[in-house]
């Protein structure tokens, strides 16, 4: 759902399950969210924006396929 935002993760050789619990969310729900079945929330967003701090914006994240 959002190709941005998993190449970003990639690059930083996080695991989605790291990542899901360095934002205190579960697995399932981070999943669940990058396949767009819920939604990120606006802090959710700008902490990955934060945590990966690759220069991207949070719209370039979050860019749907």
């Amino acid at each position: 759902m959002y190709p941005q935002l998993e190449a970003s993760l990639w690059k930083i050789g996080k695991s989605k399950y790291e990542f899901a619990k360095d934002l205190g969310i579960s697995y399932h729900s981070f999943l669940r969210k990058l396949k767009g079945y819920s939604y990120f929330t606006l802090d959710e967003a700008l902490a990955i924006q934060q945590f990966l701090n690759d220069g991207k914006s949070v719209e370039e994240l979050f860019q749907k396929r």
